[in-house]
């Protein structure tokens, strides 16, 4: 179970920067949530080709914690992440986005509902996250990509036990 969390952060910022990979600042939240809707589509089957695109390559993610991982673009540990989970079911709502300086913050809560490949139990678990997180879009290369990711809180639970990876 030790691969769930970043392959939540991964998923969760892979999404993001999908939103944001063709777009810039003054979208609605209407338009900004129609661009999470079709990142979560490409998490839900699983194409991490085309997600791993959109990371900005020295995306970080912040935990509630403090903790960082600086894991970029990375696109063979994101196809790592993706072999253990067996389902994914994401949803994302977006609650706001504003504009910061040269970049653009988007407020989002998230629902992470995984299962994951048979383990050394010959047990699938179904792990679920659910929280608020914060992320940033810069502009690179001419492009608006997934910098950063700060998750504000977060309830993880496995097989319905709560719990931290």
């Amino acid at each position: 179970m030790r691969h769930s969390k970043p392959f939540v952060v991964l998923c969760l910022a892979a999404s993001f920067g999908l939103a944001g990979a063709a777009q810039g600042p003054g979208f609605s939240k209407k338009q900004w949530q129609a661009l999470y809707d079709k990142g979560t589509e490409c998490l839900n089957r699983k194409v991490y080709d085309k997600i791993a695109a959109y990371f900005a390559p020295n995306w970080k993610h912040y935990t509630p914690a403090g903790k960082v991982d600086e894991t970029g673009n990375d696109p063979a540990r994101l196809e790592n992440q993706f072999a253990g989970m067996k389902t994914i079911l994401v949803h994302f709502d977006v609650l706001s986005s504003e504009k910061k300086g040269a970049a653009i913050l988007v407020h989002t809560h998230f629902i992470f509902s995984l299962w994951t490949q048979p383990r050394h139990d010959h047990k699938s678990h179904h792990v679920l996250n659910v929280g608020l997180a914060d992320d940033t879009w810069s502009k690179t290369n001419g492009r608006w990509l997934m910098s950063a990711t700060r998750t504000l809180t977060e309830k993880p639970t496995m097989d319905g036990k709560p719990g931290s990876w």
